[in-house]
Parts: structure tokens; sequence; C-alpha cells
């Protein structure tokens, strides 16, 4: 799922800032809040974040290592903050947010939440063969129906639901809480009346075993089909199999 920072309907922003007061980890007491991004150095600390935990210096030799530090981080950052900014613009009024856990001022966690239609391996192929070119289209999770439907859907090999696409958290803040909180508030927004959701689906990739770990142990089944999902990598953005949980939620969630 291509990451995306989308400004919401003003009901489920409602719905967002009835849980947005200081909350603290039973761990660590850290006083995390959990809000949407609104401020210019938000969506930099959320492209600080994604390098930090996501890219690594490139490079063997120490010239490349610098090139990476004084030149490719920068653009990276900017890239990203600028994909964010736009998309913002774009997505207005669907169901697709960005959550941020702050302690103070600084942005130390995100999760990333959309509507996104994962399609069965076998319409993936079908579709597929009878068209080579499109085959990116098709197989891509990233869709954002304009309709807002809920995750019921006629094909019982399509489904489509609230999907966590992106949960990140930097190095010195991970096993404090902050994931937990993030997780906790994406299940919360889910079933608020706004998004009216009954399932949590979560993509996660296969070698990705703290994450695989971390969904267990929340709850999430692994469904049984791999979903191609568009990653970004550095500057680069390409497609790989990912495993696709999911968590049946009730309204007691919230």
């Amino acid at each position: 799922m291509v990451l995306m920072f989308v400004i919401l309907p003003s009901s489920i922003t409602q719905s967002l800032q009835q849980q947005q007061s200081p909350s603290s980890s039973s761990s660590s007491k850290l006083p995390i809040r959990v809000v949407v991004p609104k401020t210019p150095k938000d969506f930099q600390q959320i492209s600080s974040l994604l390098v930090n935990v996501f890219d690594k210096p490139g490079g063997e030799t120490w010239v490349e290592k610098i090139g990476w530090w004084f030149v490719e981080q920068f653009v990276t950052e900017r890239d990203i903050r600028d994909q964010y900014w736009n998309t913002a613009k774009q997505m207005k009024g669907n169901k697709y947010t960005v959550l941020l856990a702050k302690v103070n001022s600084e942005v130390v966690g995100m999760a990333e939440l959309g509507i996104s239609q994962h399609l069965g391996v076998q319409q993936q192929k079908e579709k597929v063969d009878l068209n080579n070119e499109e085959k990116t289209a098709i197989t891509t999770t990233n869709t954002y129906p304009d309709n807002n439907n809920n995750s019921n859907n006629n094909n019982d090999d399509v489904l489509v639901g609230a999907t966590i696409g992106v949960l990140a958290v930097l190095p010195m803040y991970q096993k404090k809480g902050v994931g937990n909180l993030l997780l906790q508030k994406c299940e919360e927004l889910a079933v608020c009346e706004a998004w009216n959701q009954d399932v949590l689906y979560a993509e996660v990739e296969p070698t990705n075993h703290v994450a695989l770990n971390f969904f267990r142990r929340k709850g999430y089944i692994q469904e049984g089909r791999m979903v191609p999902v568009t990653v970004r990598r550095k500057r680069v953005y390409e497609e790989r199999p990912h495993l696709l949980l999911y968590k049946n939620l009730t309204k007691s969630t919230s």
C-alpha cells in the first residue's frame, strides 16, 4: 500500500478527536498522544520516521554512505513529505488516514489506515492473463472506492475493508506501548459510526516476523492469501507479496 495522508471528513475527524486525549503505556508510562497530521512539521516528521525505520544508508564505501546522508536521505524525505501533502488534497473525504503517536511534540510512531481491495489469487491470475499490460493496475491493492463502501462484497474472492498498510515505530520507542496504542486506535476508528467496519485487515511482509508476531498476539489471523502491495525503499517503489491478516471487530472494541 502506497503511503498517503488524507484530510478526514468532519464526521470522522470528530470521532477521532474524542480519542485524542493523552494516553499512557502501562509498561513505560510515556505520555503518548495519537493525533492526525495537521502542520508542515508533522508531515516532515512522518517522512523522517519512515526513512529512519525502513531505509538504511546504502552502499559499501564511505563515499556512498556520505552520499546517502547528505543527498539521498534529504531527497527521499522531501519526496515522501510532498507525496503526503499532495495526497491530502486529492483524497479528501475518503476513508483513509494516517495516525501519529506523539511523545510531547515528537512523532515516534505512525499507522496508515484505509479502505483497500484484496483480490483472490485465482482472480488476480485470470485478470492478468486477459491482458498482461494491465497487470500492475489489476494486482495492486491500492484502491480507494469513492463511494466509501463497507467491507461487505458480493464476490467471495474479493475482500474489501479497512486495512492497516503501515505501522511503524522509531527503534528507541519500540516495546514501550506505542505500537499497541496505534493499533488500538486503528481498531476504534474502524468500528466508529463514520467508518462502520466489522473487520480490520493488516498487510505484512512474510519475512517481517516481528510484525507478524505482534499482530498475532493481538488476535489477528492469517487469511490465507498473498496480496501484492506497493512498497517504497529509498526512492524506489516496487510490488512485493504480503500476507493478509484479519481480525473481526465488534463495537465493544471502541
